[in-house]
């Protein structure tokens, strides 16, 4: 249970930062400390060293979408399924309207750039404490730029994106090259693509490959982002 406050105080929301440039954590640490509500009660610099924050129990894991030994979206997954509140926020080097698209549709609470300004960066912090969402519309980019894709659906991109035939690609994945053209067959449609060609250099420009498989069916278990407390 979140500790008592005294009346008309707000409980102190803590946060986890996961980066590893130690310039980028220490100025973004700098400027949540001076907010009014919010205190980073861990930094960590790896995927490992994250999971292991999340026994500290944070309300906000604010978390670079690339790390050394993994990514920001196995840590989502995580945290999705803890019993505790955590909302999770990814920060990126560079607008990325596919993935910010993913973020907010497996769960995430925000989608931020690391070239945001502290103070923007700790308003949209802020929203998330009081259970709001922070994405900025610029990011996202058009409805539709996320492409949701089946194990299979990847499997069959990522060959196409490496120059792999038809018959190469049923090999690999030991099924019937008629499996595979039914497969391709809705990926173009999907994609409004007329050529593999077209299709690869579309899956690399929105890096509809960048979020893992096994991620893709989250949505239905993430929660409803709700005001977040402090946690002993």
């Amino acid at each position: 249970m979140p500790p008592s406050v005294e009346p008309g105080r707000r409980a102190v929301c803590r946060v986890a930062v996961v980066d590893d440039q130690p310039l980028f954590v220490d100025g973004l640490a700098s400027a949540i400390d001076s907010s009014r509500h919010m205190r980073v009660g861990v930094r960590c610099a790896t995927l490992a060293e994250a999971r292991d924050s999340l026994s500290a129990n944070p309300s906000i894991v604010v978390c670079s979408l690339r790390l050394p030994d993994g990514s920001a979206f196995e840590l989502l997954a995580e945290i999705i399924h803890r019993s505790r509140p955590t909302a999770m926020v990814m920060v990126a080097a560079s607008p990325a309207p596919h993935l910010a698209q993913a973020c907010r549709h497996l769960g995430a609470a925000g989608f931020l750039l690391k070239s945001d300004s502290p103070a923007k960066i700790v308003g949209a912090l802020t929203r998330v404490s009081h259970g709001e969402p922070a994405f900025d519309a610029a990011v996202l980019g058009k409805p539709g730029e996320y492409l949701r894709l089946s194990a299979r659906e990847r499997s069959i991109l990522e060959g196409v994106v490496m120059g792999r035939t038809n018959d190469e690609i049923a090999s690999d994945l030991e099924v019937s090259r008629k499996t595979v053209e039914v497969y391709l067959s809705r990926l173009f449609a999907r994609t409004s693509s007329l050529s593999r060609t077209e299709l690869a250099v579309k899956a690399l420009h929105n890096r509809w490959l960048d979020v893992p498989a096994t991620l893709s069916f989250l949505r239905d278990r993430a929660p409803a982002l709700s005001p977040l407390g402090t946690f002993p």
